[in-house]
């Protein structure tokens, strides 16, 4: 049995191509490969192993863990195991995530092959923040967010894949800005190019706009005032973002790029990537190309220069979102 285990990163498509998956489940089990129903959750992928692992609030009792996905496997006895969870890439300073594909390899009899999905920092930069901010994971505005993310140095590959590299021997690193669609270059390097056309979802996560991200950053800084728990946290920014969108939906997507600070990113970042390239993948590039600098256009909203009545209305649907989730 081939064991592949797609990694992640965050934001370079996960969403998607697991959404894919799970909509082809059974044409892929009818090829003999093997998507998981066990520790999938509604987003498709297998993120409840990782929650498992490490004991997030976000862990879903009710869809299974790492020893229910076993057994799936075991019952099934398919060519190819297919799992695929990009939480695996993060936790860079937490075992579990080796241990997860560890246990599972051991528990099966197969060596794991590693594969992600990749794109330039400072385009992962923007959209983890704009999923983070809409969230209720950061209170942050966008630049001093961005400040710590480089002081930490969270987006370095060698800090989010070196230990993967060290572990199992070989990451196959999938580009997500080319011209091949993501899921053909996906199914290509993980050798299921053989398998009749998948239906396709398209884009399945859509970025929040940038009135949504800035609302629930400052509804999140009153619900942490509130001490909120996490689970209603979660479903009162959830009905903001509704409200928002439903009010105003020609609302252009957040972006906190200018072009100015995209050049300053990729300068940031080119140091550590030409050292992850000669370390990992004896110089092959990392991407195909770059977007060009005068393509990024910021967009942002500022809740301190909105207008009262844009004030009124937020308090309006933050009032009744914190009714509804009592």
């Amino acid at each position: 049995m081939r064991l592949v285990v797609h990694i992640g990163l965050h934001k370079t498509g996960t969403t998607s191509l697991q959404l894919m998956l799970a909509q082809n489940r059974e044409l892929l089990r009818a090829h003999r490969v093997l998507y998981p129903e066990a520790a999938a959750v509604e987003a498709g992928g297998h993120l409840n192993l990782v929650w498992q692992a490490t004991g997030s609030w976000k862990y879903q009792p009710d869809a299974g863990g790492i020893d229910e996905l076993v057994a799936e496997a075991r019952q099934h006895r398919p060519e190819v195991l297919l799992i695929s969870a990009e939480s695996l890439s993060g936790y860079a300073k937490n075992p579990a995530p080796l241990a997860i594909v560890e246990h599972i390899s051991q528990a099966l009899g197969s060596k794991p092959e590693i594969v992600c999905t990749i794109r330039p920092q400072h385009i992962m930069l923007d959209s983890l923040y704009a999923q983070n901010a809409s969230t209720g994971y950061t209170t942050q505005r966008f630049e001093h967010y961005s400040i710590e993310v480089l002081n930490r140095g969270t987006l370095d590959f060698e800090t989010l894949l070196g230990r993967w590299f060290d572990r199992f021997g070989h990451v196959t690193l999938i580009p997500v800005d080319c011209s091949t669609s993501l899921e053909t270059r996906f199914l290509a390097a993980t050798g299921l190019d053989h398998l009749p056309p998948l239906s396709s979802v398209g884009t399945a996560n859509r970025r929040p706009s940038a009135r949504v991200v800035e609302y629930c950053r400052v509804a999140t800084e009153i619900l942490n005032r509130m001490k909120v728990r996490p689970l209603r946290r979660r479903a009162i920014l959830a009905g903001i973002r509704a409200d928002v969108e439903a009010k105003y939906p020609t609302d252009r997507p957040f972006s906190g790029l200018t072009p100015e600070f995209v050049r300053l990113l990729r300068e940031h970042f080119r140091p550590s990537n030409v050292r992850f390239r000669k370390q990992r993948l004896a110089g092959a590039k990392l991407f195909t190309a770059s977007d060009p600098d005068n393509t990024f256009r910021t967009h942002i909203v500022d809740f301190n220069s909105i207008s009262a009545d844009e004030r009124l209305y937020f308090l309006e649907i933050f009032s009744v979102a914190l009714d509804q989730h009592r």
